[in-house]
């Protein structure tokens, strides 16, 4: 494995670490329902005693409906849907979940037999109006405290026809129970007003979401140095293969033309990645790590940060300034600073 520094880098994770999972039912599996509302195609469904659904999915592209009862569901103030997993199979298996069709309002849930599990899947895309709460009092954000996530492609929220039930790559088929469907969160429980009085500063020092706790959340300077020496023995420890570029090229493979761009090339009836020095390589990991990868905008949203830094102090550097006022500021930047001193953007790499 190619290994490069761990960056530690914190970010804004507004979206997620307070999404608020209050709980309202959204199918009760009755007979009526399960005769109505439930479509099979290389599958089958049977109401169980304790009210959950047994399905068994056959191999060959299986698929589930579970229609809304009333023709569609309005779930433009809640943030996910979840329910209950389990595999009463004799193979693991891999249950996908669909919201209505929406191509990024979905996930899996991986079972091996006798497993159960939450499946839960984020809504994605709700567009919210132009005057609810959030939107007035957040801005330029594409997460949002309580859960929300925006997307480029929007999905009707008020009108959520159905769920669609799946299997991943299946190799055999399935039998699963699901029970306890429930809709979560709630975007308006708050109105605007109690949003002013309560809400901000919501952001740390470190660019961190501060009515949250999390492993490896920073509280203090002195644990980025901690980190940096716990990484630092790491890599004296496993320090990856010895036959990689700079890149995680393959030194010892094949060298094709070095072009000095990334490309792929077909190479012996195969299609490979192939690095600036012609060297084949095989990419499997985190995207987009960079110095600048969490420059956010400060300039009317000043009351979100609890903490900026002041001129002629080391970290006013990370800023980008205009008539002495911070506009943005590079908390990725700031931070790598912190862990590794001066000489961060070549101790970072």
């Amino acid at each position: 494995m190619f290994r490069k520094k761990s960056s530690q880098l914190i970010f804004i994770g507004i979206c997620l670490v307070q999404m608020s999972f209050a709980q309202e039912s959204l199918i009760q599996f009755t007979p009526d329902y399960v005769a109505q509302h439930v479509k099979t195609k290389n599958a089958s469904a049977v109401l169980k005693e304790d009210k959950s659904l047994q399905i068994h999915m056959g191999k060959d592209n299986p698929l589930v409906i579970l229609a809304a009862d009333k023709g569609s569901w309005d779930l433009s103030n809640n943030t996910s849907v979840a329910f209950e997993v389990s595999n009463i199979g004799t193979e693991p298996t891999m249950v996908n979940c669909h919201i209505d069709g929406h191509l990024w309002s979905e996930d899996v849930l991986i079972l091996n037999p006798g497993e159960s599990g939450l499946l839960r899947v984020l809504l994605k895309g709700n567009m919210l109006d132009a005057n609810h709460p959030l939107m007035l009092y957040y801005t330029g954000m594409n997460g949002l405290p309580g859960g929300y996530l925006k997307h480029w492609v929007p999905l009707k929220a008020k009108q959520v026809k159905k769920l669609e039930l799946s299997l991943v790559n299946p190799k055999t088929g399935a039998d699963i129970t699901i029970k306890n469907v429930v809709k979560e969160g709630s975007l308006a429980a708050k109105t605007y007003e109690e949003l002013v009085a309560s809400a901000s500063p919501f952001v740390d020092k470190y660019g961190q979401f501060i009515f949250k706790e999390w492993p490896g959340k920073i509280h203090s300077d002195k644990e980025f140095k901690k980190i940096a020496k716990k990484e630092k023995a790491d890599l004296n420890a496993y320090p990856g293969p010895k036959d990689r570029n700079q890149y995680g090229g393959w030194t010892q493979g094949p060298q094709l033309e070095a072009t000095g761009h990334f490309r792929v090339e077909k190479l012996q009836g195969k299609w490979w990645l192939v690095d600036p020095e012609g060297r084949l390589f095989w990419s499997h990991g985190i995207t987009g790590v960079a110095k600048g990868a969490a420059i956010t905008q400060v300039k009317g949203r000043k009351h979100y940060f609890a903490e900026l830094p002041e001129a002629n102090t080391n970290y006013y550097q990370f800023g980008q300034n205009k008539k002495g006022s911070i506009i943005k500021y590079n908390f990725t930047a700031a931070n790598l600073y912190r862990k590794y001193g001066k000489n961060w953007e070549k101790e970072s790499k």
